[in-house]
């Protein structure tokens, strides 16, 4: 959980469901930039390419 809310990984953008019988929602039926999106992601690794290059 905490790397999808960091933005080191995305949900897929298929819907799935646990071994719990949970379902894990696609990224794209989530708000844009929310915990699980692409756009989060790409933040996360922009941050981290700006800071090396510092």
């Amino acid at each position: 959980m905490s790397a999808l809310q960091s933005g080191a990984c995305m949900l897929p953008k298929k819907v799935y469901y646990d071994a719990y019988g949970s379902k894990v929602p696609s990224r794209d039926m989530l708000k844009e930039g929310s915990t699980g999106t692409y756009q989060n992601t790409v933040k996360f690794y922009s941050e981290i390419t700006e800071y090396v290059e510092l």
